[in-house]
């Protein structure tokens, strides 16, 4: 799924994340998940993929260790999504 939240309000993203975890839960399927949204790969994600700029390639693999129902103002979270923030190449 490519930026399948994008668009949403926060609200709908909120109730659409929670549902693809049940999703998730029930059928245990594999879901390629591509985000902008930091706090949503570490909200959804087993395995957050950090690429580079073009040419695209694999910068850092994350595997978030906490477990769900994640909460975003938890520590571990926080501390983690700091790290991944810090190591991105943000362009303005």
């Amino acid at each position: 799924m490519d930026e399948p939240f994008g668009a949403l309000d926060a609200q709908t993203r909120y109730s659409m994340e929670n549902e693809i975890l049940k999703i998730w839960e029930k059928e245990k399927r594999t879901v390629v998940f591509v985000t902008n949204n930091l706090e949503e790969a570490l909200f959804l994600g087993d395995r957050i993929i950090l690429l580079t700029q073009a040419p695209c390639r694999v910068k850092t693999v994350y595997k978030p260790d906490f477990p769900r129902p994640r909460d975003q103002m938890d520590p571990g979270f926080l501390k983690l999504r700091k790290e991944i923030e810090s190591q991105m190449d943000l362009v303005i």
